[in-house]
C-alpha cells in the first residue's frame, strides 16, 4: 500500500513538471488544487487569527465609542433656559473634554433641545467658549444628538447618600474570650 500511494505521488509530481499540453490543463489545476490545501494546512491557524481578533473586539470598541459619547455629552443642566449659553458648569464640563479626552475621543455632544433655534444657540455657545479656551490645538468639533443623558437630580443623588450613611451599622468585632486562649496556649502548661 505504502509502494502505490509512492508510485502514484511520483508519477504526479513527474506529470507536474511536463510542459502543459492541450489536454493536460485538468492536471494543472489539481496540482495547483494540491499545494493551495498543503499551504493552507501547513499555515494554519495564522490566517484566520487577525479576523477572529478584530470580530471578537468590535463590540468593544462600540462600547468604548459609545461610552465616551456619554462623557462627552452636554446637557440641559449646562445651558441657561433662556439664552441658550453655557453655564459655570457647562464650561467646566468643555474644559475638561478638552484637556482630559484622548485626542481620537476629543468631540463634544451635546443633547438636542426643544426647537432648533434653541439647539443651534447651544451649538453656538459651545463653539464659541471652546475656540477661546483652545491654545494650541484646534477646538473640537461639535455635534448634536438625539441621546438623553441618565441623570438625576444632585439634591436627590445627595438625598440617597445621606440616608445610606446614616443606616450604616457601627462597626465592631464579635464577642467572645480572645484574650483566655492566648496565654493558656502561651505559657505552656
Amino acid at each position: 500500500m505504502r509502494r502505490t500511494s509512492w508510485t502514484l505521488l511520483a508519477l504526479l509530481v513527474s506529470l507536474a513538471w511536463v510542459p502543459s499540453a492541450p489536454g493536460f490543463e485538468w492536471l494543472d489545476r489539481v496540482c495547483c488544487a494540491i499545494k493551495s490545501e498543503y499551504l493552507r494546512i501547513k499555515l494554519w491557524p495564522e490566517p484566520w487569527i487577525e479576523p477572529d481578533r478584530t470580530s471578537t473586539r468590535a463590540p468593544f470598541v462600540m462600547q468604548i465609542a459609545n461610552g465616551w459619547r456619554a462623557h462627552n455629552t452636554l446637557g440641559p443642566q449646562h445651558f441657561d433656559p433662556e439664552t441658550g449659553d453655557l453655564t459655570h458648569a457647562g464650561q467646566l464640563k468643555v474644559a475638561d473634554i478638552m484637556q482630559i479626552s484622548p485626542a481620537p475621543h476629543r468631540k463634544i455632544y451635546i443633547e438636542r433641545a426643544d426647537t432648533p433655534e434653541r439647539t443651534a444657540e447651544r451649538v453656538a455657545s459651545t463653539q464659541e467658549y471652546s475656540a477661546s479656551i483652545a491654545y494650541d490645538t484646534p477646538a473640537p468639533p461639535v455635534f448634536v444628538t438625539d441621546t438623553k443623558q441618565d441623570t438625576m437630580p444632585a439634591d436627590y443623588v445627595d438625598t440617597i447618600q445621606r440616608r445610606f450613611q446614616e443606616s450604616t451599622p457601627e462597626p465592631r468585632l464579635p464577642e467572645g474570650e480572645v484574650g483566655e486562649d492566648s496565654s493558656t496556649t502561651s505559657s505552656g502548661t
